[in-house]
């Protein structure tokens, strides 16, 4: 039964950190393999919730959920009718060889997850009737995220001894590995995380540097260093579980806190070992629930109330729905392969198959004068620059990298340099360009409105030319902050210089005959006719050019209303007593309704003659204000019964 958790989301639903002690876990706990499963994740807890920002997130995300949830099947099915695959890189962090766990245990791993969020495990059984298909699946990632093969698979020396639950595994800098795009990628971490501790995973919502889900090499696969009695890859599970927003099956508290799930009955703690049959706020634990606290042998399925919050995280508008349409698992070239492009330096003119190795580096500006010049370049592509500027864009990251992304735009719209989303926080990304003389449009978007600065750390950008020229920067804003600017280096530049002209170039200083006029019209095609003249003219100046006037009625109240007319037409009304088909009213003249047009009648109307809003029934003949027209008809009928 789903109960709104007193916590909001209570202890271990925010970052489940599992060990076997039930106590905040330290390095400094005993390493020996544990008998129970538990979890002490208080701390983490606390650490994300210090502030508002996760909260919010975390309150976003359940709308969302409730959203999807209140959606019927067939409104589901129209988002997302295909089964959804996440790629997963693994990054395995090391201090000795037995840390370094085998690919054979990182594979039975994977197909443990496949087998199961798809209800294919072979202990799967009929206990419970609500058990699904929860219809995710995991690849290992092919591509990474600059486009260039991969098994999926990263081998990191550490001198770490035990990494606990810091999110220091998550760092390259305190001894781990940086995350993959967390929009693109499942990050899993193994190495030893120390303390008694099997893994834990983050919730969605928190920072995309962070984001993904740890497990000791020990509680990996079911092969090799994998320990019982959690030697079946179920840890794993749980906490990919975790990282597909599911809580824990008892919700971390008594009876009156749940996990949220409607079909999962209540329980008033976690179940250890596989206590089957065991009965608590009055029903039955689903202890062989992945979200309880069983062994890995008492595991064996998920709901169709859980399998409901995964698909919501996942569909459009879902915190993880790019994951959907990730290319990460895209299928690696395995014969024929190589550079089929035959304007590449390294084109294989045998190659069957494009392998992704296309080197153009050959290809360039090979003019040595030019802003963009190539000191690379054997071979000029035409891509030389003369009247151009070097800028170079920087971004400091706040908390949440994620978050932030950025386009810069030419005059046609066209996105000539972007960046983002960010995987580390507080650090300096840069990004440099050539940019002819013309005018720009930089956009610096934060997905969370909240910008990059200062409520959750103090980040900034800028972007700047060579000559030390500053174009734009900033860093407080809400969701969009936007600079328009215009780079003229000095040379010559042809464009049109009449400022009445449609085209009117700002910073061109050579006028090149290309002005475009059109008297009175906001639109300027620069149509002309057979003598030579503009036609984009505006006779009743009120901004549409001639040619796009739509002539018809504008009177809502009419037969013939035409929502799209821009300039004034016939109207058509309905005739008194009838609609515009033709279908009889009533007798409109009875104004007061009592069958009989009389004297109370000629009152009402008298009453209201000359009202030209909110005339109600007076206006006889539904032209929107009483006049003699409804007079003349009213005298019609005068004595006549309806």
């Amino acid at each position: 039964m789903m109960r709104i958790p007193a916590l909001i989301f209570g202890f271990c639903l925010v970052v489940s950190v599992c060990n076997a002690q039930g106590v905040a876990p330290t390095v400094t706990q005993s390493n020996t393999a544990p008998t129970h499963r538990t979890c002490a994740s208080h701390d983490k807890y606390v650490e994300m919730m210090g502030g508002t920002k996760f909260s919010e997130m975390r309150t976003r995300i359940e709308q969302q959920t409730q959203r999807w949830e209140s959606q019927s099947d067939e409104q589901r099915s129209n988002q997302v009718n295909t089964v959804v695959t996440i790629p997963v890189v693994f990054h395995v962090l090391y201090a000795n060889g037995t840390q370094n766990i085998s690919d054979a245990q990182i594979m039975s791993q994977l197909q443990i997850l496949n087998d199961d969020f798809r209800r294919l495990n072979n202990d799967a059984d009929n206990t419970w009737s609500q058990a699904a298909d929860s219809e995710v699946e995991f690849c290992l990632a092919t591509n990474d995220p600059q486009g260039s093969p991969t098994d999926g698979i990263l081998r990191v020396s550490t001198s770490v001894s035990s990494f606990g639950t810091s999110d220091n595994v998550k760092f390259s800098n305190s001894g781990g590995s940086d995350a993959w795009p967390a929009g693109s990628y499942l990050n899993f971490w193994v190495c030893n995380v120390g303390g008694g501790i099997l893994g834990y995973a983050q919730f969605p919502g928190g920072s995309a540097s962070t984001d993904g889900v740890v497990c000791d090499y020990r509680y990996v696969g079911n092969v090799g260093t994998a320990t019982a009695p959690f030697d079946m890859g179920r840890t794993a599970t749980h906490e990919v579980g975790h990282w597909l927003n599911l809580y824990h099956i008892w919700g971390d508290g008594n009876c009156n806190q749940d996990d949220q799930v409607a079909d999962t009955p209540n329980s008033d703690a976690a179940n250890f070992g596989c206590a089957t049959g065991h009965q608590s706020c009055s029903s039955t634990d689903m202890v062989q629930n992945y979200m309880d606290y069983s062994d890995d042998a008492c595991m064996n399925l998920f709901t169709s109330g859980q399998k409901s919050r995964m698909q919501a995280l996942v569909a459009p508008g879902g915190f993880r729905a790019s994951l959907a349409t990730s290319d990460g698992c895209a299928p690696a070239c395995t014969t024929g392969c190589g550079c089929t492009d035959s304007t590449a330096c390294n084109y294989d003119s045998d190659a069957t198959e494009d392998d992704g190795s296309c080197d153009f580096s050959c290809q360039g500006c090979t003019d040595a004068e030019a802003c963009n010049y190539d000191v690379d370049a054997t071979v000029d592509d035409g891509s030389c620059i003369g009247n151009g500027t070097n800028v170079t864009m920087t971004i400091l990251t706040d908390n949440y990298p994620g978050e932030t992304t950025w386009n810069l735009q030419d005059a046609t719209g066209t996105v000539v340099l972007s960046g983002g989303p960010y995987s580390s926080t507080g650090t300096i990304y840069t990004s440099s360009i050539c940019l002819s003389d013309g005018c720009y449009s930089l956009q610096i978007l934060d997905s969370a409105n909240d910008g990059l600065c200062c409520a959750y750390g103090s980040g900034s950008y800028s972007l700047a030319g060579s000559d030390g020229v500053v174009y734009a920067s900033g860093a407080d804003f809400d969701s969009i902050d936007t600079t328009e600017f215009c780079i003229e280096s000095g040379e010559p530049l042809e464009g049109c210089t009449d400022s009445t002209a449609c085209n009117y170039n700002a910073i061109a200083t050579v006028n090149d005959n290309s002005c475009l006029l059109a008297t009175g019209c906001d639109t300027c095609s620069g149509a002309t006719d057979g003598s030579g003249s503009i036609v984009d003219g505006d006779v009743d100046n009120d901004g549409i050019c001639n040619a796009d006037e739509i002539t018809g009625c504008q009177d809502a109240l009419a037969c013939n209303y035409d929502a799209d007319a821009t300039d004034e037409g016939d109207c058509i009304y309905p005739m008194a007593d009838f609609d515009c088909d033709g279908n009889a009213l009533g007798c409109a003249e009875d104004i007061n309704n009592n069958g009989t047009v009389e004297v109370s009648d000629l009152l009402i109307l008298l009453g209201d003659f000359g009202c030209t809003a909110d005339c109600s029934a007076a206006d006889i003949n539904g032209d929107g204000s009483v006049t003699v027209a409804d007079m003349l008809l009213f005298l019609s009928m005068f004595g006549e019964d309806c």
